[in-house]
């Protein structure tokens, strides 16, 4: 069973109004409460964050894995570059 996606402070990525898988599985995106999340898939551990100037309404990741989409409730569109670096899931980016 894979861990559950918290981090330090005790925040849970399920409290995310928004999930999504990355195209080779290693990473997951969240997007809620004005933040978009990335999180280790094996590991759980918080890889980047990146804030969002309002409560999001939509959440996807490009074809190739290296950018994030996020829709806000204001109209506005984040296209975040994702700087993973492979194999170790410590270093990431946003």
């Amino acid at each position: 069973m894979p861990p559950a996606l918290t981090h330090n402070d005790g925040e849970s990525a399920a409290a995310g109004s928004y999930c999504t898988y990355s195209p080779n599985g290693d990473w997951i995106a969240t997007a809620g409460g004005c933040m978009l999340h990335l999180w280790h898939a094996s590991t759980g551990r918080r890889l980047g964050t990146f804030p969002l100037r309002a409560p999001p309404t939509s959440l996807a990741v490009g074809a190739g894995g290296r950018v994030v989409a996020v829709g806000d409730t204001a109209g506005r569109v984040y296209v975040v570059q994702v700087l993973v670096e492979t194999p170790s899931p410590a270093h990431a980016s946003l």
